[in-house]
């Protein structure tokens, strides 16, 4: 059954979120004592991507210090270059634009 066709007329899509963008940010802060302490974090750009039907929803930046961000799933399959699993709605979609 195709994701955007079912009962009731409600979508069920098969979301995988996907980072599109992504990097470091040095950031100043103000310790407890008034100090001043430089810190990084990572910022990634994330979207959902419907496996079934190729449907992107724009989620929006995410934020996490860096010793998270050495171990998302995500960010690291962005980072590898990695495509993501092949999408039949997309190739469907693109076959019949051409």
């Amino acid at each position: 059954m195709d994701c955007c066709r079912h009962l009731l007329s409600r979508h069920r899509h098969a979301w995988r979120r996907r980072v599109t963008g992504a990097e470091t940010v040095p950031t100043t802060e103000t310790g407890m004592w008034g100090n001043t302490v430089t810190s990084t974090f990572v910022r990634c750009h994330a979207e959902y991507v419907c496996d079934q039907c190729g449907a992107i929803r724009e989620e929006g930046n995410c934020t996490c210090d860096t010793s998270r961000a050495e171990h998302c799933a995500v960010r690291l399959e962005w980072l590898a270059g990695t495509p993501p699993p092949a999408v039949e709605g997309v190739a469907v979609m693109a076959a019949r634009a051409a």
